[in-house]
Order: structure tokens, then sequence, then C-alpha cells
């Protein structure tokens, strides 16, 4: 007997999933740029964009000869078959390695771009971020949205991407560095700190200070 799908940890954005443990996933590749063709094999752990992270399983074709990738998800302990040929589109990449951890760990310290004032907007990039697959994207995203809940409370949904996206790297860099994911959340979470700590420093910098107007150094005549 099959376990039930974990839809607590489905992605809130992604419904292509049924209830089955198991699900042939083919992207929207319209929807994403090309990339260079991704090689896996067995045991490799990947980032699947609004999935999690996974291991890979098996490697086999179907009935139509079709070469698939059998993608098991760490946290709802669901797998998922992937066409080789779609992995590209569907911004599915390797784990970081541990000599990437440094270059993640720099970029926190780095003040992003501004994000869009039209929420509408800013959830459609915010998703393009998310199904990219890149990591530079995600912590783009991670950010951002950290440095705008610190100004207005994010909404429900903004909220939601970015504890899955601060979520998924997090667990992503306590793979990738072989220690536990208390440790890296403190670690990043410093770092966001920090980063705000800058933000705001810049921000006083370069609000103008108010000057009194001058005085007038002629001495005022006494009163008769």
């Amino acid at each position: 007997m099959k376990p039930e799908k974990d839809t607590t940890k489905d992605s809130p954005y992604d419904q292509n999933i049924d209830s089955d443990t198991e699900n042939t996933d083919t992207p929207d590749n319209d929807q994403l740029p090309p990339e260079a063709e991704v090689i896996l094999e067995i045991n490799d752990y990947v980032v699947y964009p609004l999935h999690g992270i996974g291991v890979i399983t098996e490697i086999f074709s179907n009935e139509n000869d079709e070469k698939l990738y059998k993608i098991k998800l760490k946290e709802s302990d669901m797998s998922i078959s992937l066409p080789v040929k779609s992995v590209s589109g569907a911004g599915v990449r390797k784990i970081i390695t541990k000599e990437d951890i440094a270059n993640v760990i720099a970029n926190f310290s780095i003040r992003p771009a501004g994000t869009e004032d039209n929420w509408r907007f800013r959830f459609q990039e915010n998703i393009k971020k998310l199904k990219s697959g890149n990591i530079e994207n995600s912590i783009t995203l991670i950010k951002q949205l950290f440095l705008r809940n610190k100004r207005k409370a994010l909404s429900t949904i903004e909220r939601k991407q970015f504890e899955n996206a601060f979520e998924m790297l997090i667990k992503e860099v306590a793979i990738a560095s072989e220690t536990n994911e208390k440790q890296v959340t403190s670690l990043l979470s410093s770092k966001l700190d920090e980063l705000y700590e800058k933000e705001v420093a810049a921000t006083t910098a370069a609000t103008p200070k108010k000057t009194n107007p001058p005085t007038d150094p002629t001495p005022s005549k006494p009163s008769k």
C-alpha cells in the first residue's frame, strides 16, 4: 500500500503531483529558459524547484523507451519520475559542493536590488526566480523579501515564498557541508541580520540631514 502524500510539504505554487507517491513530471518548458544538459547519476542529491531536495534513486526507461530519473524527495518521502530531456527545463540541478559554500555565504553580504511595489508583478518575478533553480536567484529572493519584511510585514503568500526558499537553501547547504540544519540556519540568519544593518546604514547615509537656517551674525539693537 502506498503512503499518502504529505500535502504540508508540497509547494503551494505547483499542483502537478498526484496523490500517489510516484509521479511523472513534465515541466512547462515554454516558461523556462533553455539550459545546458544536466547529467545526473544514482545517489546524486538534487534541487528540484518548488518541490524540494531529492536524491536520484533510479535511472530507467519506460514503455516508450524514454529515459527517466526517479527522484526521491527527502521531506515527503515521495518519488517523482522526470524525463531526462526535461531536467534542464525543470530547473533541476545538483546541489552545491563544499567549495561553493563560501560563495553562498559571501552573497548574503551583497545588498540586493530593490523590489517592485506592485505586488502582482513582484509575485510573478519571485515565481520565476524559484522555478529557475538558480541558487543566486534564490538567494536574491531571500534577501529581498527579508529586507521588505523589515519595512512592512509580508503578505501570507510572500512569507511562504521566503520560508520555502530559505528552508531549501538551508537543507542544501547542510547536505553540502555535512553539518546539521540548525547550525546552517543560525549562520545564514546572522548573515541576514548583518545585511539588514548594512541596509539601514546605507539608507541613513543617503538621507539628507536637516540643517537649521543660518543665523544673522549682526547683533540686534537693544530696544529703547
